[in-house]
């Protein structure tokens, strides 16, 4: 038999056109394989996580989300289109170093264990368990915060009891100072946009929830940074600020009031002159003002009656600031405002003197 016969076919068989274009595509397999090998985008691997050092020119970039930490990634395969998370948070920043090398810069967290998980585009491509932990150390800045606790189920809102620690004893991220009662549940409805703050919002019932008045001492995330700033949970504890803090099983939302500093206030002894109209009639001995703290200002004495004054003491708790004593963040000075609020009046006046409280004296 001929290799190559009359009507052009190898063998008899094959057409010598095809054998030729079977031949081709046999050669490129190889061809293809090593290209595809060689120019592959590698894939990314994490080998360690270390936690390093901020700059100050890296906390500078971070604010004012305020950096926390920073962690320096090794591994394989990175790229500067990459993105990382940590738990369930998006990272400050990702700086790309070398294929082998990046920096992740990390916001304020709760305590606890999060992954560092990396992204190109919405694809994971990358993760490392437990890279970054937050242990719920005692020894952490606290403040004590006053306001309320919103939709609360009604078996937890019973179950709250002073100087109860959440999550637990040992890491007491919480701890319950003071409690009002349960009140049955609200929310605000918007009702007039861009208007003044005191009339856009109405409240409205809350169906199946009940809320409660508390005082809590909160511990500030943890930060590498060195000045004072604190935050719950990644969020600033400022007045009407929605907190998630640590509870009997899940989280209770807290919402901020005031702001108060952790320690005890100092006892003063501080006359006030109320001025005013009817008001002035219903202050009487034992009027406590409206804060749900060991602090708030109590009507120890009153002085002769006037149709449009009253002197009156008042014992309080006052915080020690670089200014001179304050209390609910209001500075304790002959001539500086004062307010009192009870359930019955709001009555307004200066202060006459402030004087630190005898030793011993329990009015």
């Amino acid at each position: 038999m001929t290799v190559l016969d009359d009507r052009g076919r190898l063998f008899g068989r094959v057409n010598l056109v095809d054998a030729l274009v079977l031949g081709f595509v046999i050669l490129l397999i190889p061809i293809a394989y090593g290209t595809w090998l060689l120019f592959r985008p590698k894939p990314v691997q994490i080998t360690s996580v270390t936690r390093v050092t901020l700059s100050k020119e890296e906390q500078r970039i971070a604010n004012p989300l305020r950096a926390a930490a920073k962690l320096k990634v090794k591994g394989s395969g990175f790229t500067p289109m990459l993105r990382a998370w940590i738990g369930p948070e998006p990272s400050l920043g990702f700086t790309f170093e070398d294929p082998g090398s990046a920096d992740v810069i990390v916001g304020p967290m709760a305590p606890g264990e999060y992954d560092l998980a990396l992204y190109d585009g919405g694809q994971e491509v990358a993760r490392a368990p437990k890279a970054y932990v937050l242990p719920g150390t005692p020894n952490r800045d606290r403040i004590k915060i006053v306001g309320r606790l919103v939709d609360l189920k009604r078996d937890t809102a019973d179950g709250l009891q002073p100087e109860a620690t959440f999550p637990s004893a040992s890491d007491a991220r919480v701890r319950v100072s003071a409690l009002g009662p349960v009140e049955p549940g609200r929310r605000p409805l918007l009702v007039q946009p861009g208007a003044d703050p005191q009339h856009q919002r109405l409240d409205v019932p809350g169906d199946g929830f009940v809320e409660r008045n508390a005082t809590l001492v909160l511990a500030c995330d943890p930060t590498d940074q060195p000045d004072t700033t604190c935050t719950i949970g990644g969020v600033f504890p400022t007045l009407n600020a929605q907190l998630r803090v640590a509870g009997v099983a899940d989280p209770m939302t807290f919402i901020v009031d005031e702001l108060l500093p952790a320690a005890p206030g100092q006892p003063l002894d501080v006359i006030v002159r109320l001025t005013g109209g009817p008001e002035l009639a219903l202050i009487k001995i034992g009027d406590r003002d409206s804060l749900l703290d060991d602090r708030a200002a109590v009507v120890t004495a009153l002085g002769a009656r006037q149709a449009s004054a009253l002197d009156v003491t008042l014992r309080l708790g006052a915080d020690r600031a670089r200014d001179g004593w304050r209390y609910r963040g209001r500075l304790l000075k002959a001539g500086a405002p004062f307010s009192l609020t009870t359930d019955q009046y709001i009555a307004g006046g200066t202060v006459v003197s402030a004087n630190l409280a005898a030793k011993g004296d329990s009015r």
